[in-house]
Protein backbone atom coordinates (compact mmCIF):
# COMPACT_ATOMS: atom_id res chain seq x y z
CA UNK A 1 0.00 0.00 0.00
CA UNK A 2 2.89 2.36 0.78
CA UNK A 3 4.42 1.62 -2.64
CA UNK A 4 1.03 2.21 -4.29
CA UNK A 5 0.66 5.56 -2.51
CA UNK A 6 4.15 6.57 -3.57
CA UNK A 7 3.37 5.73 -7.19
CA UNK A 8 0.19 7.81 -7.07
CA UNK A 9 2.15 10.76 -5.69
CA UNK A 10 4.60 10.44 -8.57
CA UNK A 11 1.77 10.57 -11.10
CA UNK A 12 0.31 13.65 -9.41
CA UNK A 13 3.72 15.35 -9.49
CA UNK A 14 4.17 14.47 -13.17
CA UNK A 15 0.76 15.83 -14.20
CA UNK A 16 1.29 18.96 -12.13
CA UNK A 17 4.67 19.63 -13.78
CA UNK A 18 3.25 19.06 -17.26
CA UNK A 19 0.16 21.28 -16.82
CA UNK A 20 2.13 24.02 -15.09
CA UNK A 21 4.70 24.14 -17.90
CA UNK A 22 2.32 23.75 -20.85
CA UNK A 23 -0.81 25.88 -21.28
CA UNK A 24 -2.15 23.57 -24.00
CA UNK A 25 -1.92 20.57 -21.69
CA UNK A 26 -3.69 22.45 -18.91
CA UNK A 27 -6.58 23.53 -21.13
CA UNK A 28 -6.80 20.11 -22.78
CA UNK A 29 -7.27 18.41 -19.44
CA UNK A 30 -10.04 20.86 -18.48
CA UNK A 31 -11.73 20.08 -21.81
CA UNK A 32 -11.35 16.36 -21.21
CA UNK A 33 -12.87 16.55 -17.72
CA UNK A 34 -15.82 18.43 -19.22
CA UNK A 35 -16.55 15.57 -21.63
CA UNK A 36 -18.96 12.73 -20.87
CA UNK A 37 -16.08 10.36 -20.19
CA UNK A 38 -14.28 12.92 -18.04
CA UNK A 39 -17.33 13.68 -15.90
CA UNK A 40 -17.75 9.97 -15.17
CA UNK A 41 -14.10 9.77 -14.12
CA UNK A 42 -14.63 12.65 -11.69
CA UNK A 43 -17.52 10.84 -10.05
CA UNK A 44 -15.69 7.49 -9.95
CA UNK A 45 -12.39 8.75 -8.55
CA UNK A 46 -13.52 11.49 -6.16
CA UNK A 47 -16.52 9.71 -4.55
CA UNK A 48 -17.11 6.13 -5.64
CA UNK A 49 -13.61 4.72 -5.20
CA UNK A 50 -13.45 2.65 -2.00
CA UNK A 51 -9.72 3.39 -1.75
CA UNK A 52 -9.01 6.55 0.22
CA UNK A 53 -5.58 6.95 -1.40
CA UNK A 54 -7.18 7.07 -4.86
CA UNK A 55 -9.65 9.74 -3.73
CA UNK A 56 -6.82 11.78 -2.21
CA UNK A 57 -4.74 11.44 -5.38
CA UNK A 58 -7.54 12.56 -7.67
CA UNK A 59 -8.41 15.48 -5.38
CA UNK A 60 -4.80 16.66 -5.73
CA UNK A 61 -4.99 16.27 -9.53
CA UNK A 62 -8.14 18.41 -9.71
CA UNK A 63 -6.62 21.00 -7.37
CA UNK A 64 -3.47 21.31 -9.52
CA UNK A 65 -5.59 21.38 -12.69
CA UNK A 66 -7.52 24.43 -11.49
CA UNK A 67 -4.30 26.08 -10.31
CA UNK A 68 -2.60 25.59 -13.69
CA UNK A 69 -5.67 26.84 -15.56
CA UNK A 70 -5.64 30.20 -13.75
CA UNK A 71 -1.83 30.29 -13.86
CA UNK A 72 -2.11 30.32 -17.66
CA UNK A 73 -4.57 33.25 -17.51
CA UNK A 74 -7.66 31.12 -17.89
CA UNK A 75 -10.84 33.15 -17.36
CA UNK A 76 -13.76 32.23 -15.08
CA UNK A 77 -16.17 32.40 -18.00
CA UNK A 78 -14.39 29.60 -19.92
CA UNK A 79 -17.20 27.24 -20.89
CA UNK A 80 -15.60 23.91 -20.06
CA UNK A 81 -14.38 25.16 -16.68
CA UNK A 82 -18.00 25.90 -15.79
CA UNK A 83 -18.96 22.45 -17.07
CA UNK A 84 -16.44 20.82 -14.72
CA UNK A 85 -17.74 22.90 -11.79
CA UNK A 86 -21.31 21.94 -12.66
CA UNK A 87 -20.27 18.28 -12.71
CA UNK A 88 -18.82 18.64 -9.22
CA UNK A 89 -21.82 20.53 -7.81
CA UNK A 90 -24.33 18.15 -9.40
CA UNK A 91 -22.89 15.36 -7.25
CA UNK A 92 -24.45 17.10 -4.21
CA UNK A 93 -27.94 16.07 -5.27
CA UNK A 94 -27.54 12.32 -4.82
CA UNK A 95 -24.05 10.85 -5.11
CA UNK A 96 -22.47 12.84 -2.27
CA UNK A 97 -25.52 12.03 -0.13
CA UNK A 98 -25.27 8.29 -0.80
CA UNK A 99 -21.47 8.25 -0.40
CA UNK A 100 -21.18 10.77 2.43
CA UNK A 101 -18.56 8.61 4.18
CA UNK A 102 -16.25 9.23 1.17
CA UNK A 103 -16.96 12.95 0.83
CA UNK A 104 -13.96 14.49 2.62
CA UNK A 105 -11.79 14.66 -0.51
CA UNK A 106 -14.72 15.85 -2.63
CA UNK A 107 -15.32 18.86 -0.39
CA UNK A 108 -11.58 19.47 -0.17
CA UNK A 109 -11.53 20.06 -3.96
CA UNK A 110 -14.33 22.64 -3.70
CA UNK A 111 -12.74 24.36 -0.71
CA UNK A 112 -9.30 24.49 -2.36
CA UNK A 113 -10.79 25.91 -5.56
CA UNK A 114 -12.47 28.75 -3.65
CA UNK A 115 -9.49 29.44 -1.38
CA UNK A 116 -6.80 29.44 -4.05
CA UNK A 117 -8.64 31.59 -6.57
CA UNK A 118 -10.68 33.83 -4.25
CA UNK A 119 -12.84 36.35 -6.10
CA UNK A 120 -12.69 34.54 -9.46
CA UNK A 121 -13.69 31.24 -7.91
CA UNK A 122 -16.47 32.82 -5.84
CA UNK A 123 -17.90 34.47 -8.95
CA UNK A 124 -17.89 31.03 -10.61
CA UNK A 125 -19.61 29.44 -7.64
CA UNK A 126 -22.24 32.15 -7.32
CA UNK A 127 -22.93 31.90 -11.05
CA UNK A 128 -23.83 28.23 -10.53
CA UNK A 129 -25.79 28.86 -7.31
CA UNK A 130 -22.98 27.12 -5.44
CA UNK A 131 -23.60 28.53 -1.97
CA UNK A 132 -27.26 27.57 -1.99
CA UNK A 133 -26.51 24.05 -3.18
CA UNK A 134 -23.75 23.50 -0.60
CA UNK A 135 -25.75 24.78 2.33
CA UNK A 136 -28.83 22.82 1.28
CA UNK A 137 -26.67 19.68 1.32
CA UNK A 138 -25.50 20.59 4.84
CA UNK A 139 -28.80 21.63 6.41
CA UNK A 140 -31.47 20.00 4.27
CA UNK A 141 -34.84 21.63 3.69
CA UNK A 142 -36.11 21.56 7.27
CA UNK A 143 -36.40 24.34 9.84
CA UNK A 144 -34.61 25.32 13.01
CA UNK A 145 -36.66 22.85 15.09
CA UNK A 146 -36.43 19.87 12.73
CA UNK A 147 -33.06 18.60 14.01
CA UNK A 148 -29.82 17.92 12.16
CA UNK A 149 -29.76 16.32 8.73
CA UNK A 150 -26.55 14.42 9.48
CA UNK A 151 -25.37 12.48 12.51
CA UNK A 152 -22.25 13.57 14.41
CA UNK A 153 -20.30 10.70 12.83
CA UNK A 154 -21.35 11.69 9.30
CA UNK A 155 -20.69 15.38 10.00
CA UNK A 156 -17.02 14.60 10.69
CA UNK A 157 -16.56 14.50 6.91
CA UNK A 158 -17.69 18.13 6.56
CA UNK A 159 -14.74 20.21 7.77
CA UNK A 160 -13.93 21.24 4.18
CA UNK A 161 -17.61 21.88 3.45
CA UNK A 162 -17.84 24.29 6.40
CA UNK A 163 -14.61 25.97 5.31
CA UNK A 164 -15.91 26.33 1.73
CA UNK A 165 -19.13 28.01 2.90
CA UNK A 166 -17.16 30.31 5.23
CA UNK A 167 -14.78 31.32 2.42
CA UNK A 168 -17.70 32.22 0.15
CA UNK A 169 -19.13 34.44 2.91
CA UNK A 170 -15.75 36.04 3.64
CA UNK A 171 -15.47 37.16 0.01
CA UNK A 172 -18.72 39.13 0.30
CA UNK A 173 -19.31 42.65 1.59
CA UNK A 174 -21.29 42.63 4.87
CA UNK A 175 -21.35 46.37 5.59
CA UNK A 176 -24.96 46.68 4.48
CA UNK A 177 -25.99 44.34 7.31
CA UNK A 178 -24.03 46.01 10.13
CA UNK A 179 -26.19 47.58 12.84
CA UNK A 180 -23.59 49.80 14.52
CA UNK A 181 -21.27 52.55 13.34
CA UNK A 182 -17.56 51.69 13.43
CA UNK A 183 -16.81 54.82 15.47
CA UNK A 184 -13.09 54.74 16.28
CA UNK A 185 -12.62 51.00 15.76
CA UNK A 186 -11.80 51.01 12.09
CA UNK A 187 -12.91 48.19 9.80
CA UNK A 188 -12.51 44.46 10.38
CA UNK A 189 -11.35 42.66 7.26
CA UNK A 190 -11.14 38.87 6.86
CA UNK A 191 -7.89 37.24 8.00
CA UNK A 192 -7.99 34.04 5.95
CA UNK A 193 -8.73 35.58 2.54
CA UNK A 194 -7.57 38.76 0.81
CA UNK A 195 -10.13 39.53 -1.91
CA UNK A 196 -9.16 42.29 -4.32
CA UNK A 197 -12.80 43.30 -4.39
CA UNK A 198 -15.67 42.22 -2.15
CA UNK A 199 -18.65 40.73 -3.94
CA UNK A 200 -22.24 41.69 -3.23
CA UNK A 201 -23.94 39.17 -0.96
CA UNK A 202 -26.84 37.42 -2.67
CA UNK A 203 -30.31 37.25 -1.13
CA UNK A 204 -29.95 33.48 -0.76
CA UNK A 205 -26.74 33.85 1.22
CA UNK A 206 -28.00 36.69 3.42
CA UNK A 207 -31.04 34.55 4.29
CA UNK A 208 -28.77 31.95 5.92
CA UNK A 209 -26.23 34.36 7.37
CA UNK A 210 -28.23 37.34 8.61
CA UNK A 211 -31.94 36.67 8.23
CA UNK A 212 -34.56 33.92 8.64
CA UNK A 213 -32.27 30.88 8.48
CA UNK A 214 -29.41 32.43 10.42
CA UNK A 215 -30.10 30.57 13.68
CA UNK A 216 -30.21 27.21 11.92
CA UNK A 217 -26.93 27.80 10.11
CA UNK A 218 -25.10 29.17 13.17
CA UNK A 219 -26.33 26.24 15.26
CA UNK A 220 -24.84 23.78 12.77
CA UNK A 221 -21.59 25.74 12.61
CA UNK A 222 -21.25 25.70 16.41
CA UNK A 223 -21.73 21.95 16.43
CA UNK A 224 -18.96 21.67 13.84
CA UNK A 225 -16.69 23.82 16.00
CA UNK A 226 -17.21 21.36 18.84
CA UNK A 227 -16.94 18.17 16.79
CA UNK A 228 -14.18 18.92 14.26
CA UNK A 229 -10.45 19.62 14.75
CA UNK A 230 -9.91 23.32 15.46
CA UNK A 231 -6.86 23.51 13.23
CA UNK A 232 -8.86 23.15 10.01
CA UNK A 233 -11.65 25.55 11.00
CA UNK A 234 -9.70 28.80 10.66
CA UNK A 235 -11.99 30.20 7.93
CA UNK A 236 -15.05 29.30 10.03
CA UNK A 237 -13.79 31.25 13.07
CA UNK A 238 -12.85 34.11 10.77
CA UNK A 239 -16.32 34.16 9.21
CA UNK A 240 -18.10 34.21 12.57
CA UNK A 241 -16.03 37.17 13.76
CA UNK A 242 -16.35 38.96 10.41
CA UNK A 243 -20.14 38.73 10.55
CA UNK A 244 -20.32 39.59 14.29
CA UNK A 245 -18.35 42.82 13.92
CA UNK A 246 -20.72 45.77 14.49
CA UNK A 247 -23.75 43.50 14.03
CA UNK A 248 -25.91 43.06 17.12
CA UNK A 249 -28.33 40.58 15.51
CA UNK A 250 -25.64 38.14 14.36
CA UNK A 251 -23.84 38.63 17.68
CA UNK A 252 -26.93 37.67 19.68
CA UNK A 253 -27.62 34.62 17.52
CA UNK A 254 -24.03 33.44 17.84
CA UNK A 255 -23.74 34.03 21.59
CA UNK A 256 -27.05 32.32 22.37
CA UNK A 257 -25.79 29.20 20.59
CA UNK A 258 -22.45 29.40 22.40
CA UNK A 259 -24.20 29.85 25.76
CA UNK A 260 -26.44 26.84 25.09
CA UNK A 261 -23.35 24.80 24.26
CA UNK A 262 -21.36 25.66 27.40
CA UNK A 263 -24.42 25.03 29.56
CA UNK A 264 -25.43 21.65 28.10
CA UNK A 265 -22.80 19.74 26.13
CA UNK A 266 -20.35 17.40 27.89
CA UNK A 267 -17.67 19.44 29.62
CA UNK A 268 -14.84 17.60 27.86
CA UNK A 269 -16.10 19.06 24.55
CA UNK A 270 -16.01 22.70 25.68
CA UNK A 271 -12.41 23.57 24.82
CA UNK A 272 -13.03 24.61 21.17
CA UNK A 273 -16.21 26.46 22.21
CA UNK A 274 -14.25 28.50 24.74
CA UNK A 275 -11.53 29.10 22.15
CA UNK A 276 -14.10 30.65 19.82
CA UNK A 277 -15.70 32.58 22.68
CA UNK A 278 -12.33 34.10 23.63
CA UNK A 279 -11.94 35.44 20.10
CA UNK A 280 -15.48 36.86 20.18
CA UNK A 281 -15.12 38.60 23.54
CA UNK A 282 -11.70 40.10 22.81
CA UNK A 283 -12.75 41.51 19.43
CA UNK A 284 -12.83 45.28 19.77
CA UNK A 285 -15.88 47.07 18.39
CA UNK A 286 -18.81 49.06 19.88
CA UNK A 287 -20.48 45.79 20.94
CA UNK A 288 -17.62 44.36 23.01
CA UNK A 289 -19.06 45.34 26.39
CA UNK A 290 -22.50 44.04 25.39
CA UNK A 291 -20.98 40.67 24.47
CA UNK A 292 -19.26 40.51 27.86
CA UNK A 293 -22.50 41.37 29.63
CA UNK A 294 -24.42 38.65 27.79
CA UNK A 295 -21.84 35.93 28.45
CA UNK A 296 -21.08 36.81 32.07
CA UNK A 297 -24.55 37.86 33.28
CA UNK A 298 -26.83 35.96 30.87
CA UNK A 299 -29.76 37.06 28.69
CA UNK A 300 -33.40 36.25 27.86
CA UNK A 301 -34.60 36.22 24.27
CA UNK A 302 -37.81 37.76 22.96
CA UNK A 303 -39.71 34.55 23.79
CA UNK A 304 -38.57 34.58 27.41
CA UNK A 305 -36.07 31.75 26.97
CA UNK A 306 -33.20 32.15 29.41
CA UNK A 307 -29.54 31.72 28.51
CA UNK A 308 -27.35 31.49 31.60
CA UNK A 309 -24.23 33.59 31.97
CA UNK A 310 -21.00 31.99 33.10
CA UNK A 311 -21.29 33.13 36.72
CA UNK A 312 -24.70 31.48 36.96
CA UNK A 313 -23.46 28.29 35.26
CA UNK A 314 -20.72 28.07 37.89
CA UNK A 315 -23.28 28.21 40.71
CA UNK A 316 -25.82 25.88 39.07
CA UNK A 317 -23.28 23.12 38.41
CA UNK A 318 -20.91 23.36 41.36
CA UNK A 319 -22.40 20.22 42.95
CA UNK A 320 -23.69 18.08 40.07
CA UNK A 321 -21.04 18.94 37.44
CA UNK A 322 -18.13 20.56 39.23
CA UNK A 323 -15.82 20.06 36.24
CA UNK A 324 -18.03 22.37 34.14
CA UNK A 325 -17.96 24.99 36.90
CA UNK A 326 -14.17 24.80 37.04
CA UNK A 327 -13.81 25.17 33.27
CA UNK A 328 -15.99 28.29 33.35
CA UNK A 329 -13.77 29.77 36.07
CA UNK A 330 -10.62 28.88 34.14
CA UNK A 331 -12.06 30.48 31.02
CA UNK A 332 -12.85 33.71 32.89
CA UNK A 333 -9.36 33.81 34.42
CA UNK A 334 -7.73 33.40 31.01
CA UNK A 335 -10.10 35.97 29.50
CA UNK A 336 -9.38 38.61 32.15
CA UNK A 337 -5.64 38.07 31.77
CA UNK A 338 -5.90 38.63 28.01
CA UNK A 339 -8.45 41.48 27.93
CA UNK A 340 -8.41 44.62 30.04
CA UNK A 341 -12.00 45.34 28.95
CA UNK A 342 -13.14 41.99 30.37
CA UNK A 343 -11.25 42.60 33.59
CA UNK A 344 -12.78 46.07 33.96
CA UNK A 345 -16.24 44.58 33.43
CA UNK A 346 -15.78 42.03 36.22
CA UNK A 347 -14.36 44.74 38.48
CA UNK A 348 -17.93 46.09 38.62
CA UNK A 349 -19.36 42.86 40.09
CA UNK A 350 -16.85 41.58 42.69
CA UNK A 351 -19.43 39.54 44.66
CA UNK A 352 -20.04 37.12 41.76
CA UNK A 353 -16.35 36.51 41.26
CA UNK A 354 -15.69 36.18 44.97
CA UNK A 355 -18.19 33.32 45.25
CA UNK A 356 -16.52 31.46 42.38
CA UNK A 357 -13.03 31.89 43.84
CA UNK A 358 -14.14 30.78 47.29
CA UNK A 359 -15.79 27.69 45.82
CA UNK A 360 -12.65 26.73 43.90
CA UNK A 361 -10.52 27.34 46.99
CA UNK A 362 -12.79 25.02 48.95
CA UNK A 363 -12.61 22.30 46.27
CA UNK A 364 -8.82 22.48 46.24
CA UNK A 365 -8.58 22.10 50.02
CA UNK A 366 -11.25 19.43 50.57
CA UNK A 367 -8.80 16.54 50.23
CA UNK A 368 -5.08 16.04 50.05
CA UNK A 369 -3.73 16.02 46.52
CA UNK A 370 -0.27 15.38 45.15
CA UNK A 371 1.34 16.48 41.94
CA UNK A 372 2.52 12.93 41.18
CA UNK A 373 -0.97 11.42 41.12
CA UNK A 374 -2.57 14.24 39.16
CA UNK A 375 0.09 15.03 36.61
CA UNK A 376 -1.71 13.12 33.86
CA UNK A 377 -5.22 14.21 34.85
CA UNK A 378 -7.10 17.01 33.16
CA UNK A 379 -10.36 18.79 33.85
CA UNK A 380 -10.76 19.54 30.14
CA UNK A 381 -10.41 16.18 28.39
CA UNK A 382 -12.07 13.64 30.65
CA UNK A 383 -15.81 12.95 30.35
CA UNK A 384 -16.17 12.65 34.13
CA UNK A 385 -18.25 15.31 35.84
CA UNK A 386 -16.30 15.43 39.11
CA UNK A 387 -13.58 18.03 39.55
CA UNK A 388 -9.97 16.83 39.76
CA UNK A 389 -7.35 18.65 41.83
CA UNK A 390 -4.52 19.17 39.35
CA UNK A 391 -1.51 21.43 38.98
CA UNK A 392 -3.40 23.39 36.35
CA UNK A 393 -6.31 23.86 38.76
CA UNK A 394 -3.90 25.07 41.46
CA UNK A 395 -2.46 27.60 39.04
CA UNK A 396 -5.97 28.71 38.03
CA UNK A 397 -6.84 29.21 41.69
CA UNK A 398 -3.72 31.36 42.21
CA UNK A 399 -4.62 33.49 39.20
CA UNK A 400 -8.27 33.76 40.28
CA UNK A 401 -7.25 34.78 43.81
CA UNK A 402 -4.89 37.42 42.46
CA UNK A 403 -7.67 38.84 40.31
CA UNK A 404 -10.03 38.81 43.28
CA UNK A 405 -7.47 40.71 45.33
CA UNK A 406 -7.18 43.26 42.55
CA UNK A 407 -10.97 43.57 42.36
CA UNK A 408 -11.26 44.05 46.13
CA UNK A 409 -8.44 46.61 46.07
CA UNK A 410 -10.20 48.44 43.27
CA UNK A 411 -13.45 48.42 45.26
CA UNK A 412 -11.66 49.61 48.44
CA UNK A 413 -10.02 52.49 46.57
CA UNK A 414 -13.36 53.48 45.09
CA UNK A 415 -14.95 53.46 48.55
CA UNK A 416 -12.11 55.62 49.91
CA UNK A 417 -12.55 58.07 47.07
CA UNK A 418 -16.29 58.17 47.73
CA UNK A 419 -15.70 58.74 51.46
CA UNK A 420 -13.20 61.52 50.73
CA UNK A 421 -15.60 63.20 48.36
CA UNK A 422 -18.43 62.84 50.88
CA UNK A 423 -16.26 64.30 53.66
CA UNK A 424 -15.20 67.17 51.44
CA UNK A 425 -18.83 67.87 50.60
CA UNK A 426 -19.67 67.97 54.33
CA UNK A 427 -16.82 70.40 55.03
CA UNK A 428 -18.03 72.58 52.19
CA UNK A 429 -21.54 72.60 53.70
CA UNK A 430 -20.13 73.68 57.11
CA UNK A 431 -18.04 76.41 55.52
CA UNK A 432 -21.00 77.63 53.53
CA UNK A 433 -23.09 77.73 56.72
CA UNK A 434 -20.40 79.66 58.59
CA UNK A 435 -20.04 82.05 55.71
CA UNK A 436 -23.78 82.62 55.67
CA UNK A 437 -23.85 83.40 59.43
CA UNK A 438 -20.98 85.87 58.96
CA UNK A 439 -22.89 87.61 56.21
CA UNK A 440 -25.87 88.07 58.56
CA UNK A 441 -23.62 89.46 61.29
CA UNK A 442 -21.94 91.91 58.93
CA UNK A 443 -25.28 93.06 57.62
CA UNK A 444 -26.58 93.62 61.15
CA UNK A 445 -23.45 95.58 62.13
CA UNK A 446 -23.67 97.77 59.06
CA UNK A 447 -27.32 98.43 59.79
CA UNK A 448 -26.47 99.39 63.39
CA UNK A 449 -23.77 101.80 62.29
CA UNK A 450 -26.10 103.38 59.80
CA UNK A 451 -28.72 103.83 62.47
CA UNK A 452 -26.29 105.49 64.89
CA UNK A 453 -24.96 107.74 62.15
CA UNK A 454 -28.46 108.92 61.45
CA UNK A 455 -29.05 109.75 65.10
CA UNK A 456 -25.78 111.70 65.34
CA UNK A 457 -26.66 113.72 62.30
CA UNK A 458 -30.04 114.62 63.78
CA UNK A 459 -28.49 115.77 67.09
CA UNK A 460 -25.96 117.92 65.32
CA UNK A 461 -28.66 119.61 63.36
CA UNK A 462 -30.61 120.42 66.54
CA UNK A 463 -27.60 121.99 68.25
CA UNK A 464 -26.90 124.13 65.21
CA UNK A 465 -30.44 125.37 65.26
CA UNK A 466 -30.17 126.27 68.85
Amino acid sequence: CVIFRAELDEWVSLLDTLMHACKAASFWFIDYLASTEGSQIIKSFILESPCKDVRIMFAKVLDRTFYSFFHHKGVPTYGNLNTVLETLLSLLDKDAVDLVKNSTQYFMVIKSFIHAHSTKACANMFGRNGFQRLITFLLGNGNVDSGRRWSSIQAREFANLHAALALLILNCDVKAFQTQEHLGYGERRPKTVEPHIFLKMSNEMSTFVFREESSRYIKEVLMAVRELPEGILGPVFDMLLYCSFCNINFTENLLKQVMWQYSNVPSNELKPIFSLLTKCLTMEDPLQTIRLQYVIDGICDENGKKFDGLTNVIRLNHVSDSRRSYQCIKFLVDLMNSSSVAKDFLLKTPAKWQWAVNWLKKKMSEHYWSTTSTAVMSNEDSNRKSFQRTESAQYTLQQATALLTEIESHEFNNNNISSTISSADSDNDVNMSTASDSDVSVTTTISGVSSRSSKTTTTTSTISSK
